[in-house]
């Protein structure tokens, strides 16, 4: 209901905006249901801690974590980059209190340390973690999945002639299972500022025996007490709070001015090309699903996009198996996981953020799939995360 509002209202407002818009949508809410709402997912609200939702310490990255107060009465979407990373800890006393952090909280200490590689090549922790810091994303895992916890902390590495560290994290959501394969959620800390690279844990007398260095074939490796101890050194010095993305955004945004109207012509071209998906991929797509949204059944193929169900992460993610043609805004809910497909049942999935609202009425729309497609195992994926996101069991 809240974040309904906040939405509607752009994102940045004010409390009693979010009270009007409430009363006008929904008629007879009572003001304080409205107040408690608000305090609870406002992450700098030092009163949420009363509440039962946030009653035990944890980072600000679930689901009652989306609002930040910038002034009394003033409020706008929490993002970490801008903000910080807030949570919910224990104070001397023992008393939970709301606290912004640089990294992990002390408080709450991961129970195991893990080593996480990627491959450039499909997925380059130099582009993908400033774009999912926010949202997280969902990793394989093909060992020690019964060992993993939530909370656990996470060294991605980047493979490569330039291999090492590159970002930390932590276990957002422990092991499930998609299919026939094993996946964890996981969330980013920012890249660091400078990676420790492969050689200079090779010169290291404890770190050398990394078991990642050991034996660089695989996707999850365990770090060992005493090497994490040695590593917290090295990571030390590399953190920083997330701002720079943040300033560099705000650098690389210059002033409106009405004689720049041509390259912004080109820029607006260019970005819907981006959205919209290009060569082969779009083309197999649009021939597949007869030129019409797959839900919307639309057919103003300028309105049509690509849309990966599992996320890009190399040429290989461009396979019209992994690919739904639909209208840009159903798109936009797909990639955020508020729309989803029970692929088994071939219907379409309204998260409960959007009851009420114009796609209420695609709930249970039955779905016509072609004949090449879509994988019943990515729309599998899919939901899964669809329904973790939207606390669906």
């Amino acid at each position: 209901m809240v974040k309904a509002a906040v939405d509607a209202l752009g994102g940045t407002t004010s409390n009693a905006a979010v009270r009007d818009w409430v009363l006008k949508k929904y008629p007879g809410t009572n003001n304080g249901t409205i107040n408690c709402q608000t305090n609870i997912c406002t992450v700098n609200q030092p009163c949420r801690t009363g509440y039962k939702q946030n009653k035990q310490p944890r980072l600000a990255t679930g689901r009652y974590d989306f609002l930040y107060k910038t002034a009394r009465g003033q409020l706008e979407w929490y993002l970490p980059a801008k903000h910080g990373q807030w949570a919910i800890v224990r104070d001397s006393r023992g008393r939970l209190v709301v606290q912004k952090l640089d990294v992990m909280p002390k408080q709450v200490p991961p129970k195991n340390v893990w080593i996480f590689q990627a491959v450039p090549e499909d997925y380059d922790l130099v582009t993908e973690v400033p774009k999912r810091r926010s949202q997280g994303d969902s990793w394989r895992v093909t060992r020690f999945r019964g060992e993993m916890q939530k909370n656990d902390l996470l060294l991605y590495w980047r493979s490569g002639q330039e291999a090492g560290i590159y970002c930390t994290g932590w276990i957002s959501e422990p092991a499930y299972r998609v299919g026939k394969r094993w996946r964890v959620d996981v969330k980013f800390n920012p890249l660091l500022e400078s990676p420790i690279y492969r050689d200079t844990l090779l010169r290291h007398p404890t770190l050398k025996g990394l078991s990642i260095l050991r034996c660089a074939r695989g996707t999850n490796f365990e770090v060992k007490p005493a090497e994490w101890h040695e590593l917290k050194r090295l990571l030390a010095d590399r953190h920083h709070d997330g701002t720079s993305e943040f300033e560099q955004a705000q650098k690389e945004t210059k002033p409106f001015n009405p004689a720049n109207r041509n390259d912004g012509r080109k820029h607006i071209l260019a970005s819907i090309v981006a959205r919209q998906g290009q060569g082969k991929f779009r083309q197999d797509l649009l021939r597949n699903y007869r030129r019409k949204c797959l839900i919307s059944r639309c057919d103003a193929e300028k309105a049509l996009e690509a849309a990966h169900i599992c996320s890009f992460r190399g040429k290989h993610t461009n396979n019209a198996e992994n690919g739904l043609l639909l209208r840009s805004d159903l798109h936009t809910l797909f990639d955020l996981h508020l729309l989803s497909i029970d692929a088994s049942q071939k219907r379409v999935l309204v998260a409960p953020e959007l009851e009420g609202t114009y796609y209420a009425k695609f709930k249970g729309r039955p779905l016509h799939f072609p004949r090449k497609g879509p994988s019943k195992d990515a729309l599998d994926l899919h939901r899964a995360a669809f329904e973790r996101k939207n606390r669906i069991h």
